[in-house]
């Protein structure tokens, strides 16, 4: 029953942090992650994020896949494919595969685009590894 399936279980998980919700510190979930709150730490999704437009992140952002709409102040490292929505606000280095940005977005950063399975570890200002 839980065999080598139970691996994409996970993946069907949908995690929702909804609006006026104020989280301080880390998140790790296993599945997809729809963030329409505000979160103060860092954000390692082993699916895929959504970001609201009300939506706000300080800090680290790691995922499989992301669909931004909302702010993040802090480096994103996305392993597949990460959309930039129209009016959404990105203060931070960028590690990704592929890079979709639409009118409207801003991204104020670097932007280092690489193999999926190149992107496994970075190194933030503070030396610390931050692994997927």
């Amino acid at each position: 029953m839980f065999g080598k399936d139970s691996k994409l279980l996970h993946h069907h998980i949908v995690n929702i942090i909804q609006h006026q919700t104020v989280i301080t510190g880390d998140i790790r979930c296993n599945g997809d992650l729809r963030l329409d709150g505000m979160v103060k730490g860092n954000i390692i999704v082993s699916g895929r994020l959504v970001m609201g437009h009300d939506a706000h992140i300080e800090g680290i952002v790691e995922c499989e896949n992301a669909e931004i709409s909302g702010k993040i102040k802090g480096d994103v490292k996305v392993k597949e494919t990460l959309q930039l929505k129209k009016h959404c606000l990105v203060e931070g280095d960028i590690y990704t595969k592929k890079l979709i940005i639409e009118n409207d977005a801003v991204f104020n950063g670097k932007c280092m685009m690489r193999k999926s399975n190149e992107i496994n570890t970075i190194k933030t200002e503070s030396n610390k590894n931050i692994t997927v």
